[in-house]
């Protein structure tokens, strides 16, 4: 089958509602990793994740990853009284091709960081993740790329561009925030927050 970009961007959402991983749309959802554990109130970040600018950051000292790569949390947040370190930055995390998808998804080597992975801070320009890859002319990706077209869909990478990495390309991700706080409604709001 072809890659055309509408079919793909439909099929990953209708996978993300129907509470499956999305890697490629020759998959019927029932093919796909089921995530559907992830979906509704284990799914909601019961911490805030802060709007402040990122250059109000200022991160903890990093320690290694099983797999490679290292991790920080969010020290403070300057003009924020509330804590943040539940918000983790992890940076150089490689990434390995997942099978049958044209060099389009792709997921962490590590299968301790693939079930955190499902947890990165998406849609806050403050928390953008980036890619590092072995590509001329596109050593970092941004995932505002227009050529590559990155997303991160329930813990996997995907280029839905209409450019793709080939299967030997080195890929890691330079810079992924990950939430590792409570999740659920009931660990965290009042009666009076309904």
């Amino acid at each position: 089958m072809s890659f055309n970009y509408n079919n793909e961007v439909l099929d990953l959402l209708l996978k993300k509602t129907l509470g499956s991983a999305y890697t490629s749309a020759d998959l019927v959802s029932g093919q796909e990793t089921p995530v559907l554990p992830k979906i509704q109130n284990s799914q909601i970040f019961t911490n805030r994740i802060t709007d402040a600018n990122a250059s109000n950051f200022t991160w903890s000292s990093t320690s290694n990853v099983t797999g490679g790569g290292t991790v920080s949390y969010l020290d403070v947040v300057t003009g924020e009284t509330s804590t943040f370190q539940y918000i983790k930055k992890y940076e150089a995390i490689p990434m390995s091709v997942v099978a049958g998808t044209n060099n389009r998804a792709w997921k962490p080597t590590d299968s301790g960081i693939q079930e955190k992975f499902e947890n990165v801070i998406l849609g806050k320009p403050n928390f953008s993740f980036s890619i590092t890859t072995d590509i001329t002319n596109y050593t970092t990706i941004y995932s505002t790329n227009s050529l590559y077209k990155p997303v991160i869909n329930n813990g996997v990478l995907v280029f839905l561009g209409n450019s793709v990495p080939t299967s030997t390309t080195v890929i890691s991700m330079k810079e992924v925030y990950i939430y590792e706080g409570a999740f659920g409604t009931t660990t965290g709001m009042l009666i009076s927050d309904i």
